[in-house]
């Protein structure tokens, strides 16, 4: 499902170019200073409308779910919302990350390049700023993969461990002796 989902992105980019571009691969496909002019009447505010939208029935929804699962004994529904509440921070983390990289890819470059000369440093920096849109995609679909593999390694762990718990508490130790006939037991 992941390479499937990863290829519409770069076929998207692809078919909105003429055929004489797309096919050459001559030249290089970066381009260093990309300009956007935007007319005012005609900006499009709906996927920023949709985004507030839904983070706000986010918030609501954690807002009076947890305390009437809370108050009502539902356990259930509690680690429902407290999963939900977990998968909203790694996305908050993500953005985070997303808002940061322009920052931290000036600070390493500082850091790893001191060595080199000035001008090194400069063509290296505007390598990274020209490829910043590749970048950024690359940094949030490994960080979001990354952030995943981590939460359903802990949750894995976690249902685990309920399991042991709950297998003990069924059977108050770790062996029961159950007695079959009269000279006859088997330990579990």
């Amino acid at each position: 499902m992941i390479p499937l989902l990863s290829s519409i992105m770069p076929i998207q980019i692809v078919l909105q170019r003429n055929l004489n571009d797309a096919l050459d691969i001559q030249r290089s496909k970066t381009q260093a200073v990309f300009v956007n002019i935007i007319n005012k009447k005609q900006a499009d505010y709906a996927p920023m409308v949709v985004f507030g939208a839904a983070i706000t029935l986010y918030g609501v929804t954690i807002y009076y779910t947890l305390p009437a699962a809370l108050m009502s004994l539902n356990l259930s529904l509690v680690g429902k919302v407290v999963i939900f509440i977990l998968v909203g921070l790694l996305c908050a983390l993500v953005m985070l990350a997303f808002n940061l990289q322009p920052i931290m890819e000036r600070l390493l470059s500082r850091f790893f390049l001191c060595f080199e000369l000035k001008s090194m440093r400069l063509m290296a920096l505007k390598n990274l700023s020209a490829h910043r849109n590749r970048n950024q995609m690359t940094a949030l679909i490994y960080s979001l993969a990354l952030g995943f593999l981590m939460f359903l390694s802990i949750t894995c762990r976690m249902q685990i461990e309920v399991n042991s718990y709950e297998k003990l508490k069924n059977e108050a130790s770790y062996f029961t002796v159950k007695v079959l006939e009269k000279n006859t037991f088997n330990v579990f």
